[in-house]
């Protein structure tokens, strides 16, 4: 994937993909606009038939144990520290712990 700087908006562009076996099975597309700190994040991620185990160092600190794979699309806003996610993915043969519930 690529991350592109627009000096004239302030913005990375983002165009990144995970490639398996020929297929784009994760594709994220948006913007990261640094100079709106609470919202900075303006992305889509579409899953199709992703590993979820690609999740698993996002977020090592709440789950573990993932498994399964998902379809679908996720808007990703808000900033890096507090990320908003809001969107539907279809789960087939998933599994995750959440850590805080141990």
């Amino acid at each position: 994937g690529q991350g592109t700087w627009d000096p004239a908006t302030q913005r990375l562009n983002v165009d990144a993909k995970v490639n398996r076996d020929n297929a784009d099975v994760l594709t994220l597309r948006g913007t990261y606009d640094p100079q709106r700190p609470e919202q900075s994040l303006d992305l889509k991620a579409q899953f199709t038939n992703t590993d979820l185990r690609v999740l698993q160092p996002l977020a090592k600190e709440l789950i573990s144990d993932i498994s399964g794979s998902a379809s679908g699309t996720v808007a990703i806003k808000g900033s890096p520290a507090s990320p908003l996610l809001n969107g539907a993915l279809d789960v087939r043969r998933g599994r995750v712990t959440f850590d805080y519930l141990k």
